[in-house]
Protein backbone atom coordinates (compact mmCIF):
# COMPACT_ATOMS: atom_id res chain seq x y z
CA UNK A 1 0.00 0.00 0.00
CA UNK A 2 2.89 2.47 0.31
CA UNK A 3 4.25 2.05 -2.72
CA UNK A 4 1.11 2.25 -4.09
CA UNK A 5 0.52 5.78 -2.45
CA UNK A 6 4.12 6.58 -3.36
CA UNK A 7 3.73 6.07 -6.91
CA UNK A 8 0.35 7.64 -6.49
CA UNK A 9 2.14 11.04 -5.28
CA UNK A 10 4.81 10.79 -7.59
CA UNK A 11 2.25 10.79 -10.58
CA UNK A 12 0.15 13.28 -9.42
CA UNK A 13 2.98 15.63 -8.95
CA UNK A 14 3.58 15.26 -12.41
CA UNK A 15 0.40 15.79 -13.50
CA UNK A 16 0.35 18.86 -11.26
CA UNK A 17 3.44 19.93 -13.12
CA UNK A 18 2.32 18.97 -16.62
CA UNK A 19 -0.50 17.04 -16.97
CA UNK A 20 0.25 15.71 -20.68
CA UNK A 21 2.82 13.54 -19.04
CA UNK A 22 0.93 10.70 -17.72
CA UNK A 23 -1.81 10.50 -19.79
CA UNK A 24 -1.49 6.47 -20.92
CA UNK A 25 -3.96 3.71 -21.26
CA UNK A 26 -7.21 3.93 -19.58
CA UNK A 27 -6.68 0.21 -17.61
CA UNK A 28 -3.17 0.80 -16.23
CA UNK A 29 -3.70 0.24 -12.89
CA UNK A 30 -7.58 1.89 -12.87
CA UNK A 31 -8.99 0.38 -9.51
CA UNK A 32 -5.83 0.51 -7.17
CA UNK A 33 -5.77 4.43 -9.01
CA UNK A 34 -9.13 5.04 -8.02
CA UNK A 35 -8.93 3.59 -4.66
CA UNK A 36 -6.11 5.85 -3.85
CA UNK A 37 -7.29 9.08 -5.07
CA UNK A 38 -11.15 8.45 -3.56
CA UNK A 39 -9.26 7.97 0.22
CA UNK A 40 -7.38 11.01 -0.54
CA UNK A 41 -10.35 13.01 -1.19
CA UNK A 42 -12.55 11.41 1.28
CA UNK A 43 -9.74 11.85 4.09
CA UNK A 44 -9.28 15.90 3.15
CA UNK A 45 -13.13 16.41 2.82
CA UNK A 46 -13.52 14.50 6.35
CA UNK A 47 -10.71 15.77 8.78
CA UNK A 48 -9.73 18.50 7.20
CA UNK A 49 -12.58 20.80 5.39
CA UNK A 50 -15.42 19.79 7.36
CA UNK A 51 -14.08 20.26 10.77
CA UNK A 52 -12.94 23.57 9.28
CA UNK A 53 -15.98 24.35 8.22
CA UNK A 54 -18.02 23.68 11.45
CA UNK A 55 -15.56 26.06 13.13
CA UNK A 56 -16.08 28.52 10.65
CA UNK A 57 -20.01 28.19 11.18
CA UNK A 58 -19.74 27.98 14.89
CA UNK A 59 -17.44 30.59 15.65
CA UNK A 60 -16.96 32.61 12.28
CA UNK A 61 -19.55 33.10 9.85
CA UNK A 62 -22.93 31.05 9.94
CA UNK A 63 -22.70 28.86 6.85
CA UNK A 64 -25.95 29.04 5.21
CA UNK A 65 -27.25 26.24 2.86
CA UNK A 66 -28.84 26.91 -0.47
CA UNK A 67 -32.38 25.43 -1.54
CA UNK A 68 -30.81 23.05 -4.39
CA UNK A 69 -32.70 20.17 -3.00
CA UNK A 70 -34.94 21.65 -0.46
CA UNK A 71 -38.04 20.64 -2.98
CA UNK A 72 -37.10 17.31 -3.31
CA UNK A 73 -38.00 14.33 -2.17
CA UNK A 74 -35.53 11.56 -0.23
CA UNK A 75 -36.00 9.06 -3.45
CA UNK A 76 -35.70 11.94 -5.85
CA UNK A 77 -32.67 13.12 -3.87
CA UNK A 78 -30.59 10.25 -3.91
CA UNK A 79 -30.87 9.59 -7.74
CA UNK A 80 -30.16 13.59 -8.18
CA UNK A 81 -26.59 13.64 -6.31
CA UNK A 82 -25.58 10.01 -7.10
CA UNK A 83 -26.24 9.69 -10.26
CA UNK A 84 -27.33 13.12 -12.51
CA UNK A 85 -25.10 15.55 -10.93
CA UNK A 86 -22.31 13.24 -11.29
CA UNK A 87 -22.77 12.53 -14.38
CA UNK A 88 -23.63 16.14 -15.63
CA UNK A 89 -20.74 17.92 -14.25
CA UNK A 90 -18.64 15.54 -14.92
CA UNK A 91 -19.38 15.99 -18.59
CA UNK A 92 -19.38 19.44 -18.02
CA UNK A 93 -15.81 20.24 -16.34
CA UNK A 94 -14.26 16.52 -17.05
CA UNK A 95 -15.02 15.66 -20.62
CA UNK A 96 -13.39 18.26 -22.45
CA UNK A 97 -10.25 17.61 -21.35
CA UNK A 98 -9.22 14.90 -23.11
CA UNK A 99 -8.97 16.93 -26.51
CA UNK A 100 -6.93 19.82 -25.05
CA UNK A 101 -3.04 19.85 -25.49
CA UNK A 102 -0.03 20.64 -24.25
CA UNK A 103 -0.42 23.96 -22.53
CA UNK A 104 -3.85 24.52 -23.35
CA UNK A 105 -4.22 21.20 -21.47
CA UNK A 106 -2.49 22.72 -18.29
CA UNK A 107 -4.80 26.31 -18.59
CA UNK A 108 -7.90 23.87 -18.65
CA UNK A 109 -7.19 21.15 -16.17
CA UNK A 110 -6.44 24.67 -13.19
CA UNK A 111 -9.18 26.31 -14.95
CA UNK A 112 -11.75 23.74 -14.84
CA UNK A 113 -10.98 22.90 -11.27
CA UNK A 114 -11.15 25.86 -9.94
CA UNK A 115 -14.37 26.73 -11.53
CA UNK A 116 -16.01 23.34 -10.48
CA UNK A 117 -15.20 24.54 -6.53
CA UNK A 118 -16.69 28.52 -7.56
CA UNK A 119 -19.78 26.68 -9.14
CA UNK A 120 -20.35 24.87 -5.47
CA UNK A 121 -20.18 28.19 -3.67
CA UNK A 122 -23.96 28.51 -5.42
CA UNK A 123 -24.68 25.72 -2.71
CA UNK A 124 -24.64 28.50 0.40
CA UNK A 125 -26.76 31.36 0.60
CA UNK A 126 -24.06 33.48 2.11
CA UNK A 127 -23.14 37.13 0.17
CA UNK A 128 -20.99 38.73 2.95
CA UNK A 129 -17.50 39.50 2.12
CA UNK A 130 -15.86 37.24 4.60
CA UNK A 131 -17.74 34.40 3.26
CA UNK A 132 -15.78 34.75 -0.08
CA UNK A 133 -12.43 35.22 1.92
CA UNK A 134 -13.19 32.05 3.10
CA UNK A 135 -14.15 30.07 0.05
CA UNK A 136 -10.92 28.39 -0.06
CA UNK A 137 -11.85 26.56 3.05
CA UNK A 138 -15.77 26.06 2.39
CA UNK A 139 -15.34 25.06 -0.89
CA UNK A 140 -11.88 23.36 -0.71
CA UNK A 141 -12.97 20.20 -1.04
CA UNK A 142 -14.40 20.65 -4.54
CA UNK A 143 -11.03 22.53 -5.01
CA UNK A 144 -8.85 19.15 -4.49
CA UNK A 145 -11.31 17.23 -6.07
CA UNK A 146 -11.93 18.86 -8.83
CA UNK A 147 -7.96 18.62 -9.48
CA UNK A 148 -8.19 14.72 -8.70
CA UNK A 149 -11.09 13.65 -10.85
CA UNK A 150 -9.29 15.43 -13.75
CA UNK A 151 -6.01 12.87 -12.85
CA UNK A 152 -8.38 10.10 -13.17
CA UNK A 153 -10.05 11.49 -15.92
CA UNK A 154 -6.94 12.01 -17.84
CA UNK A 155 -4.90 8.88 -16.82
CA UNK A 156 -7.40 6.46 -16.65
CA UNK A 157 -11.32 8.15 -18.55
CA UNK A 158 -14.26 9.45 -18.36
CA UNK A 159 -15.86 6.65 -16.11
CA UNK A 160 -13.92 6.83 -13.13
CA UNK A 161 -13.91 10.59 -12.49
CA UNK A 162 -17.79 10.13 -12.89
CA UNK A 163 -17.45 7.22 -10.23
CA UNK A 164 -15.36 8.74 -8.00
CA UNK A 165 -17.83 11.83 -7.89
CA UNK A 166 -20.38 9.51 -7.31
CA UNK A 167 -19.32 7.89 -4.43
CA UNK A 168 -17.89 11.09 -2.77
CA UNK A 169 -21.36 12.53 -3.11
CA UNK A 170 -22.56 9.03 -1.38
CA UNK A 171 -20.20 9.30 1.52
CA UNK A 172 -19.90 12.97 2.27
CA UNK A 173 -22.91 15.18 0.60
CA UNK A 174 -25.74 12.35 1.68
CA UNK A 175 -24.33 11.85 5.33
CA UNK A 176 -24.20 15.82 5.69
CA UNK A 177 -27.86 16.02 4.26
CA UNK A 178 -29.35 14.06 6.29
CA UNK A 179 -27.62 15.43 9.75
CA UNK A 180 -28.83 18.86 9.00
CA UNK A 181 -32.86 17.56 8.20
CA UNK A 182 -35.18 18.56 10.88
CA UNK A 183 -32.37 20.33 12.69
CA UNK A 184 -33.92 23.45 14.83
CA UNK A 185 -32.13 25.84 13.95
CA UNK A 186 -34.37 29.26 16.43
CA UNK A 187 -35.41 28.07 19.90
CA UNK A 188 -36.69 31.57 21.04
CA UNK A 189 -38.71 31.87 24.74
CA UNK A 190 -39.46 35.00 26.21
CA UNK A 191 -42.44 35.96 28.46
CA UNK A 192 -43.88 37.47 25.56
CA UNK A 193 -43.48 35.15 23.20
CA UNK A 194 -42.14 31.56 21.86
CA UNK A 195 -40.80 30.81 18.50
CA UNK A 196 -39.14 27.40 17.40
CA UNK A 197 -38.60 26.95 13.41
CA UNK A 198 -37.17 23.75 12.04
CA UNK A 199 -34.83 23.55 8.61
CA UNK A 200 -35.72 20.60 6.25
CA UNK A 201 -32.74 19.50 3.74
CA UNK A 202 -35.77 17.89 1.46
CA UNK A 203 -39.40 18.30 1.43
CA UNK A 204 -41.88 14.65 3.23
CA UNK A 205 -45.23 16.65 3.16
CA UNK A 206 -47.05 18.95 1.52
CA UNK A 207 -46.85 22.59 2.67
CA UNK A 208 -49.48 24.03 5.18
CA UNK A 209 -49.32 27.63 6.46
CA UNK A 210 -51.15 29.45 8.83
CA UNK A 211 -51.29 32.70 10.22
CA UNK A 212 -53.28 34.17 12.45
CA UNK A 213 -53.71 38.42 12.89
CA UNK A 214 -55.23 40.97 14.76
CA UNK A 215 -55.69 44.26 14.09
CA UNK A 216 -52.13 44.88 16.35
CA UNK A 217 -50.67 42.11 14.37
CA UNK A 218 -49.74 38.56 14.22
CA UNK A 219 -50.12 36.37 17.49
CA UNK A 220 -49.98 32.79 15.57
CA UNK A 221 -48.20 31.06 13.16
CA UNK A 222 -48.20 27.48 12.09
CA UNK A 223 -45.81 26.04 9.40
CA UNK A 224 -45.07 23.06 7.77
CA UNK A 225 -42.63 22.72 5.23
CA UNK A 226 -42.86 26.15 3.64
CA UNK A 227 -40.46 27.60 1.69
CA UNK A 228 -39.04 31.02 4.02
CA UNK A 229 -39.51 33.38 1.33
CA UNK A 230 -42.78 32.52 0.83
CA UNK A 231 -44.01 32.48 4.62
CA UNK A 232 -42.27 36.34 4.82
CA UNK A 233 -44.09 37.39 2.04
CA UNK A 234 -47.33 36.02 3.39
CA UNK A 235 -46.43 38.09 6.92
CA UNK A 236 -44.82 41.24 5.62
CA UNK A 237 -45.63 42.98 2.19
CA UNK A 238 -45.06 40.64 -1.07
CA UNK A 239 -41.51 41.03 -2.40
CA UNK A 240 -40.72 43.29 0.29
CA UNK A 241 -38.24 41.01 1.49
CA UNK A 242 -35.24 39.09 0.03
CA UNK A 243 -34.68 36.07 2.23
CA UNK A 244 -32.71 32.77 2.02
CA UNK A 245 -34.41 30.22 0.40
CA UNK A 246 -35.00 27.70 2.75
CA UNK A 247 -37.74 24.93 3.70
CA UNK A 248 -39.07 25.28 7.38
CA UNK A 249 -41.34 24.49 9.94
CA UNK A 250 -42.64 27.50 12.16
CA UNK A 251 -44.30 27.46 15.51
CA UNK A 252 -45.28 30.88 16.88
CA UNK A 253 -47.24 31.99 19.27
CA UNK A 254 -47.14 35.32 21.16
CA UNK A 255 -48.98 36.53 24.47
CA UNK A 256 -50.80 39.61 22.31
CA UNK A 257 -49.64 40.74 19.07
CA UNK A 258 -47.07 41.67 17.26
CA UNK A 259 -45.94 43.60 14.10
CA UNK A 260 -44.66 41.58 10.87
CA UNK A 261 -41.76 43.46 11.27
CA UNK A 262 -40.92 42.59 14.92
CA UNK A 263 -41.65 38.80 13.48
CA UNK A 264 -39.58 38.99 10.38
CA UNK A 265 -36.71 40.45 12.54
CA UNK A 266 -37.01 37.29 14.84
CA UNK A 267 -36.74 35.49 12.03
CA UNK A 268 -33.73 37.17 10.66
CA UNK A 269 -31.76 35.54 13.90
CA UNK A 270 -30.97 32.85 11.82
CA UNK A 271 -32.16 33.57 7.98
CA UNK A 272 -30.90 36.81 6.05
CA UNK A 273 -33.67 39.22 5.48
CA UNK A 274 -33.03 42.18 3.37
CA UNK A 275 -35.53 44.78 2.93
CA UNK A 276 -36.88 45.20 -0.57
CA UNK A 277 -39.46 48.12 0.04
CA UNK A 278 -39.29 50.80 3.19
CA UNK A 279 -42.28 49.75 5.05
CA UNK A 280 -45.18 52.65 5.21
CA UNK A 281 -46.46 51.12 8.81
CA UNK A 282 -48.07 48.87 10.58
CA UNK A 283 -51.26 49.33 8.40
CA UNK A 284 -49.44 48.48 5.23
CA UNK A 285 -47.74 45.62 7.26
CA UNK A 286 -50.51 43.83 8.38
CA UNK A 287 -52.98 44.71 5.93
CA UNK A 288 -55.90 46.23 8.91
CA UNK A 289 -58.72 43.63 8.99
CA UNK A 290 -60.65 42.25 12.28
CA UNK A 291 -58.80 38.61 13.58
CA UNK A 292 -57.86 37.90 10.24
CA UNK A 293 -56.88 34.13 9.57
CA UNK A 294 -54.94 33.34 6.74
CA UNK A 295 -53.94 30.02 5.45
CA UNK A 296 -52.67 28.41 3.06
CA UNK A 297 -52.42 25.02 1.82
Amino acid sequence: MRSIVRRFREDFGKFLRNPQEIVDGPENGAFRSWMVVLAINLAFAALIIIPLALLIDQHVLPIKGGPLTAKMPLWFLVIVVLIVVPIVEEMLFRYPLKFARNRALKIAVYGSSVIFALVHMSNYDNREILFYLLAPVIVGSQLVGGFLMAYLRLKHGLRWSILMHAVFNAVIIVPITLSIHGKIVIDAHSPQYSLVVTQYAFSERPEHIRIFRQETGIDTVHVRQANLQHIVDLIGTPNGWYVDDALVDIDFKATSPISPDSLISLLGQRFRMIPQIVPNGLDTLTGGGNSKNKAAE
